[in-house]
């Protein structure tokens, strides 16, 4: 049995067209015993927590941030680094070395930005 992520193997079962037997009711009460606390509690098994990027990858995202926004509007602003979670004090700190790591990937980009 293929169960539906986010139910019960019970209430996948109960969403079947075909006919069930007492045995894979039993089956799917069993299964569900077994794996109680994954829906009792589904947010346990998911934990965010806060992330500390490596420079050099958090330089190529900002490298990309600043080049999808050249090519899209012909200008890069903090809103373009809101939207991807970047703060300003970030942003402030890594734009330059962000902006010749964007040059390097497309070394057209200044003739692609406005004024």
């Amino acid at each position: 049995m293929i169960i539906i992520p986010g139910l019960s193997a019970t209430a996948t079962l109960a969403q079947s067209d075909g006919r069930t037997t007492a045995k894979q009711w039993e089956a799917a009460r069993a299964y569900d015993r077994a794996h109680q606390s994954r829906y009792e509690n589904p947010g346990s098994f998911v934990r965010i927590g806060r992330v500390k990027w490596k420079k050099g990858v958090l330089i190529d995202f900002m490298a990309d941030v600043i080049l999808d926004a050249a090519v899209k509007r012909g200008r890069v602003s903090q809103a373009d680094f809101d939207q991807v979670a970047i703060p300003k004090a970030v942003v402030t700190e890594h734009r330059n070395e962000a902006f010749q790591r964007a040059l390097v990937m497309e070394p057209r980009l200044p003739f692609m930005l406005e004024g």
